[in-house]
């Protein structure tokens, strides 16, 4: 029930920030709206703080995103999986977590269903996705066996194998934090003097920007304060998806793999989902905010499955790795959200 809880609060943000909607997905990566951005580093900023306090009082020990590597070169996981979410962000105009959103509001439905594609499809590649170490194969298939997105993290540390800017420069937890809450006023600053449209109505959402990623930076502290993990969305479709690769092999009832579909990361999702259609039943956006992009049902299919696809390989998506894995200052989530930027604005000039 926590986790359905977690996620309505969650979900609640994202249809009141109005970050949902395809037109601001897609204005933000032809850089014609900064609408989503603001959200974004606002909810990251809001995030740090939260995570921050919640390791210092010991309430948690929230973890990092461990770097995903395939075989092929450092962060290969990450820019492959992250540029690959960027590509299937401008194709739907969405991502795995406001997919959700668009579900519960009447929309989205090929790309939540190329979304499930994705995850199974992911599922059935997870032993062939890393050529060079095939025990890391096997310990990573069974940790996502086990856990959900919002929890398959590694402990924080300095080690190598999960770097952190903390831990990279040595540095102290709460100068960085500092930092980043500077760091994120000045990216606030810059794209609020350069937003083409900052003197026209918003997009979407029943709040401004600014204020919707305040929204979703307190979603983060609910889903802390009820779980003791932060908020990722991607790991919904890697559950459905094991849960039908489990049922096509079996040909009676699978409690193992109901279990699985019923997983934290699921009821999540649940959460998310049930929000928006209360909140899209009762409080409509206005009238200025009215989406008129139409996603054609093929490419919504194509780049569900891609996005979803290029989470599994990044290990986390917009939510696990922007919303949350920046604020824990993880090197893989700063890599794999640059490919997705990267990604979606290179496929927003081709598509």
């Amino acid at each position: 029930m926590a986790e359905f809880e977690a996620g309505a609060a969650f979900g609640a943000a994202l249809f009141a920030s109005g970050v949902y909607s395809p037109d601001v997905i897609l204005t933000q990566f032809n850089l014609t709206n900064f609408h989503m951005l603001k959200s974004f580093v606002t909810a990251s900023g809001v995030s740090a703080i939260v995570l921050h306090v919640a390791n210092q009082t010991h309430y948690a020990t929230l973890k990092v995103r461990e770097p995903r590597n395939l075989g092929f070169f450092p962060y290969d996981g990450n820019v492959i999986g992250g540029a690959m979410i960027g590509a299937g962000m401008v194709l739907t105009g969405a991502c795995p977590g406001t997919v959700l959103v668009q579900a519960g509001t009447g929309r989205g439905t090929f790309t939540l269903i190329g979304a499930v594609v994705g995850g199974l499809g992911y599922v059935l590649a997870l032993p062939y996705l890393q050529h060079t170490k095939p025990a890391r194969t096997q310990s990573l298939r069974k940790s996502h066996e086990k856990q959900s997105d919002a929890t398959v993290l590694l402990a924080t540390s300095t080690s190598s194998r999960e770097p952190t800017i903390t831990a990279t420069l040595e540095a102290n937890p709460l100068t960085m934090v500092v930092a980043w809450e500077a760091t994120c006023m000045a990216i606030l600053y810059i794209a609020s003097s350069l937003d083409p449209h900052k003197s026209q109505p918003q997009l979407a959402g029943l709040i401004s920007p600014i204020t919707g990623g305040l929204a979703i930076g307190a979603a983060q502290g609910v889903s802390i304060l009820l779980n003791k993990h932060s908020v990722g969305c991607s790991g919904v479709y890697q559950n459905i998806g094991r849960y039908l690769q489990r049922t096509f092999r079996s040909s009676i009832f699978d409690p193992q793999a109901t279990s699985q579909l019923l997983a934290p990361a699921t009821v999540f999702a649940l959460g998310i989902t049930s929000a928006s259609v209360v909140l899209s039943h009762h409080f409509p956006p206005p009238a200025s905010a009215t989406p008129g992009t139409v996603v054609e049902p093929v490419k919504a299919i194509l780049g569900g499955t891609i996005m979803a696809f290029g989470a599994g390989i990044a290990g986390g998506c917009t939510s696990g790795h922007g919303i949350s894995g920046l604020a824990t200052f993880s090197l893989s989530s700063f890599v794999s959200v640059a490919a997705m930027f990267s990604s979606g604005m290179v496929a927003a000039l081709v598509f």
